[in-house]
């Protein structure tokens, strides 16, 4: 399998919708049943670990080292360290998506819901800094 699909906050989001992956990361809340999940704000993982949100119920929660000392003694909780790969300040949970993405070795990422224009913060060029050799198609 070398391609997934990551599903972000934006409107586009609901373009993957028609498309069949075989693989789903959903950042935060906005994918339920994906594969797996990156989410890194306290809500988001209170709602997925303690509110028991129907259709994340199942999947292995990726998180940021410094959230993974808080929820570590949840069984589904890991620790994901984008630093070790790339030298930048803070990511978003749908950028820590895309360096997960790669470090599970996939090569050809649908990015849906990355309407890098719908935010107040210019996200486009921590995406390029990001960006590793994958092959990237925005839906």
């Amino acid at each position: 399998m070398s391609s997934c699909c990551i599903i972000g906050a934006g409107s586009s989001k609901y373009n993957a919708l028609p498309k069949r992956h075989n693989f789903y990361i959903s950042a935060n809340l906005h994918y339920p049943n994906a594969n797996i999940i990156f989410a890194q704000d306290d809500p988001i993982l209170d709602q997925i670990f303690k509110k028991h949100t129907e259709g994340f119920l199942t999947q292995p929660v990726f998180t940021t080292p410094q959230k993974y000392s808080k929820y570590r003694d949840e069984p589904r909780c890991y620790m994901f360290d984008y630093r070790k790969f790339y030298n930048r300040s803070s990511l978003s949970s749908g950028l820590n998506a895309i360096v997960l993405a790669q470090f599970l070795g996939f090569t050809h990422i649908y990015l849906a819901g990355f309407n890098f224009d719908e935010v107040k913060k210019n996200y486009h060029s921590d995406f390029e800094s990001i960006r590793g050799d994958a092959e990237y198609t925005f839906l």
